[in-house]
């Protein structure tokens, strides 16, 4: 029986209670379903980028997934089950009216709230009642804590108060100067803005994933550092550590299932090898940041680092052109398949991390040596990006 997480018991569970004794009854309460579990089971026969989409609304809810999968998609706009807007609006009946308008009006806004938002949205006065239901949590900010409900609260708004309630977000945040988070409430409100202007103030990275996102593609400054390289046996990859909400290890493969709720990075360190190595990332990718970057403007779906003990990167962003900002910083499109090699300096240690505000990535990630001298031309050959342009160039040179 699936019960809710804000309500009260369903009747069952209450008639079980009142017919036998607390010491001959127990309850067990399983978590959501994992995306192994999920992809395992009842995704297991849509495409990746369908599936991750269809995983992230739900929540891992298998009641709430199996309504999303027995109505029709259109392919764009994720449809909002009857049954699970009922139940969402039941659950929302035990609070009181101001309390239930206040958590609809913090629907329109996809991530934690500042007090400044909470206030201009009129929602202060009902945190304790929305915690004490469950809707919402406090981790150094106010959020919610199931982001499956805020959307299903978010879709249930009729259009004229959806566009007011952006607005009143899209004001205060210009009072706080969060201008990225300014943009994606006066987009949603419908109001016009100007782009071309906007993101030409925008520094470094988040300009060109803005610009993406718009479809104002801008060349980088570089093109990337390409070569090949022989690959030779497998490198054991050793963690050094691991961080974040909504990561997971499991053998060679890295998973990251992030929502709004999750502000800080999350990924891995791996331990630095004492020869160049080759690095391979392949897998899937699907990323719902708002406005390409994120709210926040620094919402980097994938980062892939190094320190040997100058510092590289290089940053993976939805629609993006092939590029290099710098002799150390890259940019590379986030494909929803992935298939990409990378030669590593010896002594460099490698991190890899997203801060995705809402995204699916399940990579596998392996390592391997430069193939020697004389077991280079038997070897396979791959096309490497490099993380240094000024090394390879003075390679060429000499």
């Amino acid at each position: 029986m699936e019960r809710s997480s804000y309500g009260e018991d369903p009747r069952l569970i209450l008639e079980l209670r009142s017919h036998y004794p607390a010491e001959r009854t127990r309850y067990i309460t399983l978590p959501p379903l994992s995306w192994a579990e999920a992809r395992a089971s009842m995704l297991s026969n849509l495409p990746f980028a369908q599936a991750a989409r269809l995983f992230l609304a739900s929540g891992g809810s298998p009641g709430h997934l199996r309504e999303l999968l027995a109505v029709p998609h259109n392919g764009t706009e994720m449809p909002l089950p009857q049954r699970v807007r009922a139940q969402v609006q039941l659950e929302s009946r035990m609070l009181s009216l101001e309390a239930r308008l206040a958590l609809e009006r913090l629907s329109v806004h996809p991530g934690p709230y500042s007090q400044g938002l909470l206030d201009a949205l009129e929602a202060t006065p009902y945190l304790d009642e929305l915690e004490r239901r469950g809707w919402l949590i406090y981790a150094g900010q106010w959020q919610f804590s199931d982001d499956a409900s805020r959307r299903v609260l978010y879709l249930g708004l009729q259009p004229g108060r959806r566009q007011q309630y952006h607005r009143q977000a899209a004001l205060q945040c210009a009072m706080e100067e969060q201008r990225m988070a300014e943009a994606y409430h006066r987009l949603m409100a419908g109001d016009t803005a100007d782009w071309g202007t906007f993101v030409n103030t925008l520094p470094g990275w988040t300009r060109y994933g803005l610009k993406a996102w718009l479809g104002m593609h801008e060349n980088l400054p570089m093109g990337p550092s390409t070569g090949e390289a022989a690959r030779g046996s497998e490198l054991a990859l050793l963690e050094e550590a691991r961080f974040g909400q909504g990561f997971e290890v499991e053998g060679r493969h890295v998973r990251w299932m992030r929502t709004p709720s999750m502000s800080s990075a999350s990924g891995i360190i791996w331990a630095a090898h004492d020869e160049p190595s080759l690095l391979h990332l392949k897998g899937n990718a699907y990323v719902e940041n708002p406005l390409g970057v994120g709210i926040s403007g620094r919402a980097a779906p994938l980062m892939l680092e190094i320190q040997e003990p100058r510092e590289a990167r290089i940053i993976f962003l939805p629609g993006i052109q092939a590029g290099a900002l710098a002799d150390n910083a890259l940019l590379l499109p986030l494909q929803e398949e992935l298939d990409v090699w990378f030669r590593v300096p010896a002594g460099a240690s490698i991190r890899l991390t997203s801060s995705a505000e809402s995204g699916l990535i399940d990579l596998e990630v392996t390592s391997y040596r430069v193939a020697p001298p004389p077991l280079a031309q038997s070897a396979p050959r791959v096309e490497v990006f490099e993380f240094f342009r000024s090394a390879v160039e003075a390679a060429r040179k000499s």
